[in-house]
């Protein structure tokens, strides 16, 4: 199942991938929305596992970088027990002021409860994407307030 969105943000492309690079302040506000992480690597290729709750029940997924091409590019790959996926946040500058975020988010199963569960979703497909949509646009609201303070820092 894949689900794809494209948001246009108010800030250069510089701006956006320093917020977006910070992985440090990605982990502390992930923390903040409650998300338990425990850093498994650091360097290059940083792993995390993370545990989440999804439809009344508790899940634990590892997340790694899997590529950086800056200042156009960050992919995770994501691994649990019974899905597998992955997450492409791409920047294309649009002017010197403006960029487009473009979100990609893919997952796959591993098992057969799995592929039962994600064959249920594909039914509720509108309702996701609209879901799916609106927290791309609550994420690229606040990259862009990011972006504009440190700008205004500069």
């Amino acid at each position: 199942m894949k689900f794809i969105t494209s948001e246009e943000i108010g800030a250069p492309v510089a701006d956006v991938w320093a917020v977006l690079s910070d992985i440090d302040g990605l982990e502390a506000e992930a923390r903040a929305r409650g998300a338990g992480l425990k850093r498994l690597e650091r360097g290059a290729s940083p792993a995390w596992k993370t545990e989440f709750r999804f439809r009344q029940r508790a899940r634990e997924v590892e997340l790694r970088i899997a590529q950086i091409l800056t200042p156009e590019l960050l992919a995770f790959d994501i691994t649990g027990k019974a899905a597998e996926g992955s997450v492409r946040l791409e920047l294309l500058p649009l002017s010197p002021l403006h960029c487009r975020l473009t979100v990609t988010s893919e997952i796959r199963p591993r098992t057969l409860a799995a592929r039962l569960f994600l064959q249920s979703l594909k039914l509720a497909r509108s309702g996701m994407n609209r879901r799916y949509r609106d927290r791309v646009q609550q994420g690229a609201a606040l990259l862009t307030a990011r972006a504009k303070a440190l700008q205004a820092a500069q």
